[in-house]
């Protein structure tokens, strides 16, 4: 029988974060599964850790007041597009690219990722990229190769949100060996903000962010 490990409310959210903020203490056992869940109104949203051997907390970082981030309307259709592509919800790439690279289409993190959604040049050469350090630069590869790997990633976990966004940043060897999200803070606290932001995309914000996420004050 599963058991429910803790139990955390966070603030209502309403705008941009810093990629990848929050906080991970304790992380979970082996077997756990983070899942976040958004009561109705702007009651505020609610992580839980389940499974056996839960015995910690993750908090996806609040997202602060009066914040707005803007993003070019074209790089909103080319998510569009890429997400409906290869079937994924548009929200869902959305908050990758968010917290993947905070929109910057020249993106590069000191592990050698690039582009919107950060994406290895080993890992974007089975994707078909043919030339990963110039072409993950522009906007349409990058995020066609992106969506790529997530659909992939999904299919191998059809009922695990939270594991196909844990193997999207830690590799499905990683996940496959810890039978559950790795233990990693990195990645503990990668899963919970990109569930953050899919839920803020999904639950009202616009989808150009053109504004700050509102509706609490």
């Amino acid at each position: 029988m599963r058991r429910l490990g803790w139990l955390l409310v966070l603030p209502c959210l309403h705008a941009a974060a810093e990629p990848r903020d929050g906080l991970v203490l304790a992380p979970p056992g082996r077997t756990s599964a983070l899942r976040l869940e958004s009561p109705a109104g702007c009651g505020g949203a609610t992580l839980r850790l389940e499974g056996g051997g839960a015995s910690g907390l993750a908090l996806a970082g609040a997202l602060p007041r009066g914040a707005s981030v803007r993003i070019d309307g074209a790089l909103v259709a080319l998510i569009r597009e890429a997400a409906t592509a290869h079937g994924l919800d548009a929200s869902l790439v959305q908050a990758v690219v968010r917290v993947e690279s905070a929109f910057d289409p020249r993106a590069v993190s000191h592990k050698g990722a690039l582009g919107l959604m950060q994406i290895m040049p080993a890992t974007a050469v089975g994707l078909g990229v043919q030339d990963p350090a110039r072409d993950l630069l522009d906007p349409h590869t990058n995020l066609r190769a992106g969506a790529r790997h997530l659909r992939a990633l999904r299919n191998r976990y059809p009922d695990r949100l939270d594991l196909a966004i844990a193997a999207y940043n830690a590799g499905e060897g990683a996940v496959a060996r810890w039978a559950g999200i790795p233990p990693y803070a990195e990645t503990r606290q990668y899963v919970a903000s990109v569930l953050s932001w899919y839920e803020v995309y999904r639950n009202g914000a616009s989808p150009d962010e053109a504004s700050a996420v509102r509706g609490c004050s």
